[in-house]
């Protein structure tokens, strides 16, 4: 739904006050081995998710936490899911 809508949302938060300049976020599929990310700004956000073909349901994050972000493998969180479905927790 908000892949669908993202430029309106943007638009809409710029009417009531948001920079075009503010860092944004949106992660497809996220923690999923087919998680793809698109960071931009609010003013050319919608064209970016746009040119990579997001398939949904997706994250939208606004905001300097943008900013903030670490770049995790995959593969990592693969192994991580991996082991807590063979792990017993007491």
């Amino acid at each position: 739904m908000g892949l669908k809508r993202l430029n309106l949302i943007m638009q809409r938060l710029q009417q009531h006050g948001l920079a075009t300049d503010i860092p944004v976020e949106v992660i497809d599929q996220a923690t999923s081995m087919q998680q793809q990310v698109c960071v931009g700004s609010g003013k050319n956000i919608a064209m970016g998710v746009a040119n990579m073909k997001f398939n949904g349901p997706a994250v939208i994050i606004v905001g300097e936490v943008v900013s903030k972000r670490h770049e995790v493998a995959l593969e990592l969180l693969n192994a991580f899911y991996t082991r807590e479905k063979t792990s017993t927790h007491v």
